[in-house]
Formats: C-alpha cells, sequence, structure tokens
C-alpha cells in the first residue's frame, strides 16, 4: 500500500482507493514567543474501522518547546465524488515555543493500523516555524494570546454586615500557556471594611476548534465588617496580544453593594412599607376622585336630557359646567365660548345654544325644547 504525504488541503479527486492520505499543517507559520500553535495531522482511508497509532510527541532536547495534546484522535466521514465511503482520522497539538528564532519541529512516529493486515509506519515531515522575539518591555510571566476576566455576584446590591457572601471571579485565557496564568490571589486585598477569606480555585482545560482554552474560577468568601458602600478590590490583567502585537489590559467591573445591619435593614424595611402604603393610600384617592369625577359628569349630561323647560336645561348646564372644571354661575354664552376653547369649536353647538338662550329671553325658538337638549347632549359627549 502507497502512503503520500499531503502539504495541500486534500480534494475528493486526491484519494486513491488503496493509499490512504495523510496532511499536516501549522495553525500558523511564524508566532510570538510564548504563542499558541497548533499542528493538526489527518489522513484520509476508505477503511471506517482503521485507526493511528501514534507515540508521544516530544520535541528535542535542545528545543525550548512545550507540547500539549488536543484531546483523543478523531475519525468522522468526509464527503466524497468517489464510489468509496472515506473517512477521516486526525490528532492535534497546541505547541508553545519559548525561544526565538527559525526552529524544525519532528512530527512523532505514527502508525495506521487498519481493520485487516499489517500496520504500516507513515512518513511525516519536518514542520518549519518561525518565532519572533517578544518585545523587550514584555515580561517573562506575561500571558501571550487572550485573557478575559468575569465577575459573578448573586448576592443583590444590599449585604448583610458580618455574614459571609460568595464572590465569583472568572478568568480565562484563550490560546495561553498554562504556566503563565495570571494568579489573582494578590489582588484580593482586605480593607477596613473587608474581610476575604480563603479563596478556593477550580481549574478547567477546554480543548476547541482554535487550541486550548484554559478556565479558572475563583470562589472568594467576603465579609462586610460595618455598614457603608462596599468596595470589592479591583481585578485587572495584562496581557500581549498576539494578533495586534502590542500589551492589552483586562479589568473587572465591580457591581454596587451595600453593607447594612439587620437593625438597619428592619428600619428601612419599615420605611419603605410606610411610603409604599402611603402611595397606595394616595394612588387610591386619586383612583377615587377621578371615578367620582366621571360619575358626576355622566349625571350631569343625563340631568340635561331630562331637562323639559329652559330653568331645568340651565340647571342642569350649570352642574355640567362645574363637573367639568369650567366654574359656576356662567352665563350659557361664557360657558360656550370656555367649552370651545378646551375641548374645539362646534358650530352645532353654537347654534343649539343660541337658540336655547333665545327660549331664556323668549324672543322665539319654535322647537321643542325636548330636541334642543338632546342636541346639545349629543354635542356635549
Amino acid at each position: 500500500m502507497l502512503y503520500v504525504l499531503m502539504s495541500t488541503p486534500l480534494h475528493s479527486a486526491d484519494y486513491s482507493v488503496d493509499a490512504p492520505l495523510l496532511k499536516a499543517t501549522l495553525s500558523s507559520q511564524e508566532v510570538w514567543q510564548r504563542e499558541q500553535v497548533v499542528i493538526s495531522i489527518e489522513v484520509a482511508t476508505t477503511d471506517s474501522f482503521a485507526r493511528l497509532q501514534i507515540d508521544e510527541f516530544k520535541p528535542n532536547p535542545e528545543q525550548f518547546i512545550r507540547i500539549v495534546e488536543l484531546g483523543e484522535q478523531t475519525q468522522h466521514k468526509i464527503q466524497s465524488e468517489l464510489t468509496d465511503e472515506r473517512y477521516l482520522l486526525g490528532k492535534r497539538w497546541a505547541v508553545f515555543p519559548l525561544q526565538a528564532g527559525e526552529t524544525t519541529l519532528k512530527l512523532p512516529r505514527i502508525r495506521y493500523r487498519p481493520s485487516r493486515g499489517s500496520i504500516k509506519t507513515l512518513a511525516t515531515p519536518e514542520l518549519s516555524l518561525t518565532v519572533k522575539l517578544l518585545p523587550i518591555y514584555v515580561p517573562p510571566t506575561m500571558p501571550v494570546g487572550e485573557i478575559s476576566l468575569q465577575s459573578e455576584w448573586q448576592n443583590g446590591v444590599f449585604i448583610t454586615t458580618k455574614k459571609l457572601n460568595q464572590w465569583q471571579i472568572g478568568l480565562t485565557g484563550n490560546g495561553v500557556f498554562e504556566p503563565t496564568m495570571p494568579p489573582l490571589s494578590r489582588q484580593l486585598k482586605q480593607t477596613e471594611n473587608l474581610q476575604i477569606l480563603p479563596e478556593k480555585l477550580e481549574r478547567k482545560q477546554v480543548n476547541t476548534d482554535t487550541g486550548l482554552v484554559h478556565q479558572y474560577t475563583y470562589h472568594v468568601p467576603i465579609k462586610a465588617k460595618q455598614w457603608g458602600v462596599l468596595a470589592l478590590p479591583d481585578i485587572s490583567v495584562q496581557y500581549f496580544d498576539s494578533v495586534l502585537g502590542k500589551i492589552k489590559k483586562t479589568e473587572i467591573n465591580n457591581p454596587v453593594v451595600i453593607a447594612l445591619s439587620r437593625i438597619q435593614q428592619w428600619i428601612i424595611g419599615l420605611f419603605l412599607t410606610a411610603v409604599l402604603l402611603t402611595l397606595v393610600l394616595i394612588l387610591g384617592y386619586k383612583t377615587k376622585h377621578h371615578i367620582s369625577k366621571v360619575v358626576e359628569k355622566r349625571k350631569a349630561i343625563e340631568s340635561l336630557q331630562q331637562s323639559t323647560n329652559y330653568k331645568e336645561a340651565r340647571q342642569a348646564i350649570e352642574r355640567i359646567a362645574i363637573s367639568y372644571g369650567l366654574g359656576e354661575n356662567k352665563t350659557l354664552h361664557h360657558f360656550l365660548i370656555q367649552w370651545q376653547q378646551k375641548y374645539g369649536h362646534s358650530s352645532t353647538l353654537e347654534k343649539a345654544i343660541g337658540q336655547l338662550i333665545n327660549y331664556g329671553f323668549d324672543k322665539g325658538g319654535t322647537e321643542d325644547i325636548t330636541s334642543l337638549v338632546t342636541l346639545i347632549k349629543n354635542e356635549l359627549r
């Protein structure tokens, strides 16, 4: 069986029925010191039960390189235009070069184990890598990659003095060499108003498509010694951004926390309860007053409809003026002016009020007053 070393991406036309194809790639040909580079190998085969047997990946003793395996080897089915089904075997490593200069990475021995037949050793390439020297102002312990901080505070704005609370801080290093993950313990300093107990640290390593991610979670027990605004420690981390090629800083936005004694909480609780009850009473009074005004307006309008002569109609309109806040002891003419100023002009209402005024002066008004007050009522709705 023939074994082929591929330095370019595989396509369906490259596959041979009898020969698995091997491809070895670097995620980047040029990196900074301590910057992560991912080595990937892929072997394409028609044997769905085939496996790879890979020796431990060790650099040469004179090379200042650290290598971390990224999980187990993978196998998945790939699309192919050929008749036979194709499968892809793979393995990845995260490599951290610690010394600048040109270096060569020699892959470990890789053997192909088919479901039938003898084990075959695949030819592996030597991969060239250029490692750039970090700027002189970058300390040897500074992380290279990307660092992010997260803060989780679930105790609310108000806490009780001398009571234990939990503060959770997340530190994530994306593509960062683990020994350079910054410790946060030294930044967790106590103050006159704050007591910090020994924290618990949880470490987790996640293998992603882009390489290693280190997730640190600090569980920090704290107590407020006295009442007042609680100033949590300022947490910040500097790192060298390998993409931008410069130092960046990330920090936590601390939550607002106010510590109160139990007596203060009772006093504030009683005060807030009193305020709430007062607001409820005021709102209830205003609601009741509004409802009564609406009812009075409706009754005033209905009293106009029940008028059978000028005197009753005049009294009903006086009642309407008062219920709508237009004042009292208004002439019909003044009532009309104020109503139109507040609710808009109506020629029908103006004509009807004029006819009602004529009834008062007994200067005509041949229409029945019942029809007239009905017309006025409809305009005042």
